[in-house]
């Protein structure tokens, strides 16, 4: 099984839970945000899965959430945040390393072009996450029970899956932990 990082030339401008994130917003980033050095912004699957959700959100944008399964079996979601296009529909199955989507600014609170990336191991509720505090589309936040708890980092998940890292990805100096 072959595992894809989502984006090429990857710069991580916001990781997860960083605390400038915190200081600037007074809420955690659960998830992280990424861009593309060269002007391509594609978003590529990262493996074999489902696409549970593709649709648009006031407040997170274009967004996706699609199923696969890591190394061992266990199943996880990824959302992807503020998509300038969605490039596959509800329910179709998606290849590793094909373009699903292309990145943007869509959404209320967006400040530049860029992904942002959650993986939660909760599949059942793939639409809770603690990203949002109230509802939102398809959305559940953590008035409404959402948590942090089945979430994890998604890059140090990735590095756990032997992913296949296109280029160099480039952490922002000045997004310290």
């Amino acid at each position: 099984m072959s595992f894809y990082w989502p984006l090429s030339n990857t710069v991580i401008t916001a990781s997860y839970q960083n605390v400038a994130y915190y200081r600037a917003y007074k809420m955690y980033h659960y998830g992280v945000d990424l861009i593309d050095i060269t002007t391509n912004r594609n978003v590529f699957a990262s493996g074999y899965g489902q696409v549970i959700y593709a649709g648009y959100d006031d407040i997170l944008g274009n967004c996706m959430a699609v199923s696969y399964t890591d190394k061992d079996g266990k199943p996880y979601v990824m959302r992807y945040y503020h998509l300038a296009k969605i490039g596959e529909k509800s329910q179709k199955w998606v290849q590793g390393g094909k373009i699903i989507a292309e990145y943007g600014d869509t959404g209320a609170y967006v400040d530049g072009k860029h992904l942002h990336l959650e993986v939660d191991f909760d599949v059942k509720f793939w639409n809770y996450t603690p990203t949002l505090t109230g509802k939102s589309g398809p959305w559940i936040g953590s008035k409404y029970g959402a948590n942090n708890k089945t979430m994890v980092d998604p890059i140090s998940f990735m590095r756990t899956q032997g992913y296949n890292w296109r280029d160099t990805i480039y952490v922002n100096a000045s997004d310290k932990r």
